[in-house]
């Protein structure tokens, strides 16, 4: 953001953002609650675990091996 963006735009930006995290985490803790859903969901909880780890790895060492090879 550039400083000639209004505080109000600011302000507006945060308070927007706030309401759609609030409307998603609302959104998937609804979703879980139900029975059938969180059932299946405990069933890919530990390969969703595993790929995201992986995924995470991957994004780590990217990073990591970027910053060495721009020395």
């Amino acid at each position: 953001m550039t400083p000639e963006i209004s505080f109000v735009f600011k302000l507006g930006l945060g308070i927007w953002m706030t309401v759609v995290v609030f409307a998603w985490d609302t959104a998937v803790i609804f979703l879980l609650s139900t029975r059938k859903v969180r059932a299946k969901f405990t069933q890919v909880a530990y390969y969703i675990d595993k790929v995201t780890g992986a995924l995470l790895g991957v994004i780590g060492l990217t990073i990591v091996r970027k910053a060495i090879v721009d020395r």
